[in-house]
């Protein structure tokens, strides 16, 4: 595990696991990042999305940080926005209509620790694919949802023992 062990426990954190270990990324103490992003569809199915942005102060002092939201070269959001101390901003944005390519969330910010100051998802308007397994158990199809997001799986007895 890399990280500029910003968070409390982080050393902690590696030793939950024997193959694990902890390596500090030392740095200055201004960040601002990303530390979610994600869309879902309505549940109706319809054209209707949302995307969240979830942004993190590790200051100890109120920041404002200016966010840019693209799709492909199409900018969905442009907005500044304040963060208190230690503080942390869960953002929803509606969005409506064709959501296919490469969704980009940007905090236009000069802080300490540029990489989380950038997060990508690569989104499709492909409806789920269905899978209907029938048969005895097989570790594929009952993991594919959890392997594939657009996925989804039932699962039907042979009838035989």
């Amino acid at each position: 595990m890399i990280s500029d062990g910003a968070f409390a426990g982080a050393e902690d954190f590696a030793r939950q696991a024997a193959h694990l270990r902890f390596i500090k990324v030392d740095g200055g103490r201004d960040n601002v990042g990303i530390v979610g992003f994600e869309v879902r569809r309505h549940a109706d199915r319809s054209s209707q999305y949302e995307v969240m942005v979830h942004i993190r102060n590790f200051t100890a002092k109120a920041m404002r940080a200016p966010l840019t939201v693209t799709l492909g070269d199409t900018t969905l959001v442009r907005e500044s926005i304040d963060i208190e101390p230690d503080g942390r901003r869960v953002l929803i944005y509606p969005f409506k209509g064709s959501l296919a390519g490469i969704l980009a969330a940007r905090l236009e910010i000069d802080d300490d620790f540029a990489t989380d100051n950038r997060a990508y998802l690569a989104v499709s308007d492909a409806p789920p694919v269905r899978l209907l397994y029938v048969g005895p158990g097989n570790p594929l199809p009952e993991q594919s949802p959890a392997l594939f997001s657009q996925c989804s799986s039932n699962r039907r007895a042979t009838g035989r023992a």
